[in-house]
């Protein structure tokens, strides 16, 4: 499992599933490498195991500002046009402190 930690306007890191950074104090902005499958109906983004939206590209925006201070664990899934959800991909860790 990857660990980043989140100071508050910082970028973070880049992996091969996904990217994670900082727009504005509160956006958390959730990037990842596209799916090829041509059924691909869009993606779902969990934070600690919990669906917080979806996105048809490979982007997702996240207002964090109701989060409290801690760690927080994002992964993502893709899903079909079938209603097939993939496996989780490998979860980014991030920490959000005061700044």
């Amino acid at each position: 499992m990857k660990v980043l930690l989140l100071v508050f306007t910082i970028l973070i890191y880049c992996i091969g599933c996904n990217s994670i950074y900082l727009d504005e104090p509160t956006k958390l902005i959730i990037g990842w490498d596209a799916n090829i499958e041509e059924d691909l109906m869009n993606y779902r983004v969990y934070i600690d195991s919990v669906k917080v939206g979806s996105a048809t590209e490979t982007q997702f925006i996240y207002n964090h500002e109701h989060l409290l201070l801690g760690s927080y664990s994002v992964s993502l899934t893709a899903l079909d046009t079938a209603g097939n959800e993939s496996v989780h991909c490998e979860p980014v860790i991030f920490i959000k402190e005061q700044e």
